[in-house]
């Protein structure tokens, strides 16, 4: 799927229309990789019943709808966490971070330009933060104790 248009919402979470353009600028194409969902998708994407990949009557879809769908969602697979939408974005960084030990296939997945987006997505600036704060701390540590230790010995 090729997305090129993406919808605005206000602040309050209502439906502005469709942008030209996606945040980047650039279209961006989403791999199905599902055989069913990618017949099912493109059969609807030939009908050209809608302007909307997701729509109720060839409307978008109301925002609040589709986080009560992704909630009713949620509940039904047993998922135990308390999960907005966003959530998902940044479980497939961690994922893919996990799994394939790569920040560019990070990027790749989630369409950032700016790997520093994609760093914080996957949570590695946090991994990085927690590692530097440890390091520091030990470094600490063992200096207080170099320290009283040459101070014991006067």
């Amino acid at each position: 799927i090729e997305i090129r248009n993406v919808v605005m919402w206000d602040r309050s979470k209502k439906f502005l229309g469709l942008k030209d353009r996606t945040k980047n600028k650039k279209s961006k194409i989403i791999l199905i990789a599902d055989l069913k969902l990618k017949k099912i998708i493109s059969k609807y994407l030939l009908s050209g019943d809608s302007t909307y990949l997701f729509s109720l009557n060839n409307e978008s879809i109301k925002y609040r709808k589709i986080q009560y769908e992704y909630t009713r969602a949620i509940k039904k697979a047993d998922i135990k966490v308390d999960a907005s939408t966003h959530f998902l974005r940044t479980s497939m960084a961690k994922v893919t971070n996990n799994k394939l030990r790569s920040i560019d296939a990070v990027q790749v997945v989630l369409g950032h330009d700016d790997i520093k987006m994609s760093r914080h997505y996957a949570g590695l600036n946090q991994n990085l933060q927690l590692e530097a704060q440890l390091v520091a701390g030990k470094s600490l540590l063992e200096n207080v104790q170099e320290c009283a230790n040459q101070n014991l010995g006067k």
